[in-house]
């Protein structure tokens, strides 16, 4: 492992934003199921005591059609 890790010295700072961005990939693979979950939840199947997301409610619309729209939206920033 030293020995690698010796061959990746001058390559440092590449490694380094090359791991940052697998991070931010592998939440961002993450937000696509969850915003799904949220549509499902809360505008197709709409149960009074659902609250995945508190920061969200805010935000999101109480019609569905809007909410859904909002939601759509965000899946595809």
């Amino acid at each position: 492992m030293k020995r690698l890790l010796r061959y990746m010295k001058p390559y440092r700072s590449i490694v380094a934003v090359s791991l940052a961005l697998l991070l931010v990939d592998s939440i961002l693979q993450i937000i696509g199921p969850l915003l799904t979950k949220l549509a499902v939840d809360r505008y197709l199947v709409p149960s009074p005591h659902v609250h995945i997301f508190p920061l969200l409610d805010h935000w999101l619309s109480r019609d569905a059609w809007t909410g859904l729209t909002q939601l759509a939206l965000l899946y595809l920033a």
